[in-house]
């Protein structure tokens, strides 16, 4: 779209497409194909596709990310690949979508990788473990974005919403302070808070905050603006309607607005 809004090119890709990301070389997306696998694509401005990786495996991809350099990152899981456990799948490409590297992060149970952010030379990842019993909890981790090994990691668990119709914990950076935010659900199947924390870049955690508009609601994305406010989006489910939900916090994580829609 242009900036009123006109629609000026479309293009479609087979599967499901769940992450989007920018940058002087094109437009990258991240995508799920129940008969491929785990696809990224690029996009020329025009949308045109200019390239495109398919890795074999389930259809897990749920995040991308791109760093100063252009390279491009990628957040699953490697459920369906031979001998292997359901971990976070973290994949590397170069600009032009040749693989480079990747890493399985084993967060301690049956592992959702579904956020994904780089800065500062680092890489975020971030989703859900279900561990045996049926808790859940979300596990962040941190790799180093060269050789691709990892740093250290952080859980935080508060029966955490594991039957989600879609597991989307997602992350974002603050370029100046480097510090890390959080959105996801926190609750139980049908009652759950969207939940925001904020994170050192060594992951400690610096503050959290619940927002409980509705019986349901889940946190799906988050954002930042140069002025270091927060945007977290979700949605609420009330009287059986989904509606969407817009949340601005200060950089501590203290609620300034909220719209819905």
């Amino acid at each position: 779209y242009d900036l009123s809004g006109n629609a000026i090119a479309s293009a479609t890709l087979s599967g499901a497409c769940m992450g989007v990301a920018v940058n002087a070389t094109g437009v990258y997306v991240a995508a799920q194909d129940e008969g491929r696998g785990f696809v990224t694509a690029k996009y020329d401005y025009n949308l045109v596709l200019s390239s495109e990786a398919v890795l074999p495996g389930g259809a897990s991809e749920r995040g991308i990310a791109l760093d100063a350099s252009g390279n491009v990152y990628v957040i699953g899981d490697n459920w369906g690949e031979p001998g292997n456990q359901k971990d976070y799948k973290l994949v590397k490409y170069n600009a032009n979508l040749a693989q480079i590297s990747s890493a399985i992060f084993n967060a301690g149970g049956w592992d959702e990788g579904t956020g994904i952010a780089v800065d500062n030379g680092n890489i975020y990842i971030t989703g859900d473990s279900f561990l045996t019993g049926g808790a859940t909890t979300f596990v962040t981790a941190k790799f180093d974005s060269t050789s691709m090994a990892f740093i250290s990691s952080v859980a935080y668990a508060n029966g955490y919403q594991s039957n989600s119709s879609i597991s989307a914990e997602k992350l974002a950076v603050n370029p100046v302070t480097h510090d890390v935010y959080f959105v996801g659900a926190s609750g139980t199947e049908g009652a759950s808070d969207i939940l925001t924390i904020k994170y050192s870049q060594n992951l400690q955690q610096l503050g959290i905050a619940a927002f409980a508009g509705a019986a349901y609601d889940e946190g799906t994305d988050i954002t930042l603006d140069n002025a270091g406010n927060v945007y977290a989006l979700g949605k609420n489910q009330a009287a059986g309607s989904d509606y969407a939900v817009l949340l601005k916090y200060n950089s501590n994580l203290v609620f300034l607005s909220s719209a819905t829609k």
